[in-house]
């Protein structure tokens, strides 16, 4: 449960579920995944409203746990207004997803200013960038969920533009003197190869050396493929689903082999420069994982 300067540590519960503060205290769980969404905290603009993120890092703190937070991206209705539907697209999640090009401007700008509005909202008398419970920050990229999220027609300049412009966004909004907050993104391939992450994630190491990659899916089927995980010397790691149960929907559901002693033996293990787990208040509660 000790950490150093930029390193994430221990097992962070998603804040979604009815377990979650069962969950939130247990001896296994070091904080809170804060998720955000841009229309929720800034459904007109400029009307930057944080009480759902401070209520939640306020809980985690009573308990002298962290919190670890993320901002959607997608950009809400009075934004999508702003921008020519040549500048849009539809990212897939489930169901077809409108969103803007993440290198277009008035995206970055308007990004920017949430951004810094978030950081510098008191939260327990404190600005929330200061906080002293706010352990994480994911660095979210503008109108998109992860790096493997991009318009079809993108070009490697555009995509490492967008990426480097919103990471530095969420750096500069959240950054502290003697900062000790780990900053990460979501890291992926692109699935259709036409850009080349592992590049754009060079240049996010490149200028930032403890920056954290995180990825999805941590279970006995794997994470895909590590190449561009292998670059970081940290990493994050969320369970796509549930060890116990089939409410969400991914490759590991159904079988018996996936339980958390199995993911860390096939997955963290092998990797290494694990700092963090996000996972859900079912797995943490369950009786049959204590041991794992």
């Amino acid at each position: 449960t000790s950490t150093s300067a930029g390193v994430a540590s221990g097992i962070y519960v998603v804040d979604t579920e009815p377990n979650v503060a069962t969950a939130l205290a247990s001896p296994y769980t070091d904080g809170l995944l804060v998720r955000a969404g841009w229309e929720a905290i800034e459904p007109t603009e400029g009307a930057v409203n944080v009480k759902s993120i401070c209520d939640k890092v306020t809980q985690a703190h009573k308990l002298n746990k962290g919190a670890s937070l993320v901002f959607y991206p997608l950009p809400p209705k009075w934004l999508l207004a702003k921008v020519p539907t040549s500048e849009q697209w539809s990212l897939p999640l489930g169901k077809a997803t409108t969103t803007i090009n993440p290198w277009n401007t008035t995206l970055l700008d308007a990004m920017s200013k949430t951004a810094t509005a978030i950081g510098n909202s008191a939260c327990e008398g404190v600005p929330l960038r200061s906080h002293p419970a706010l352990k994480q920050v994911d660095t979210t990229i503008a109108g998109a969920l992860s790096v493997r999220d991009k318009p079809a027609s993108a070009t490697q300049a555009q995509m490492s533009s967008a990426v480097m412009s919103s990471v530095k966004i969420w750096r500069s909004a959240f950054y502290t003197e003697n900062d000790t907050k780990a900053y990460y993104m979501s890291i992926f391939p692109y699935r259709d190869k036409a850009v080349d992450a592992a590049a754009i994630a060079k240049e996010v190491l490149s200028a930032y050396p403890y920056q954290h990659f995180m990825t999805e899916n941590f279970g006995v089927a794997g994470v895909g493929d590590t190449s561009i995980l292998k670059l970081a010397k940290y990493k994050i790691f969320q369970a796509c689903g549930y060890f116990g149960n089939s409410k969400i929907k991914c490759s590991d559901t159904g079988r018996t082999d996936n339980t958390p002693q199995n993911a860390f033996d096939k997955i963290l293990k092998p990797l290494g420069g694990t700092m963090s787990l996000q996972l859900y208040a079912d797995d943490i509660v369950n009786p049959a994982y204590v041991k794992d």
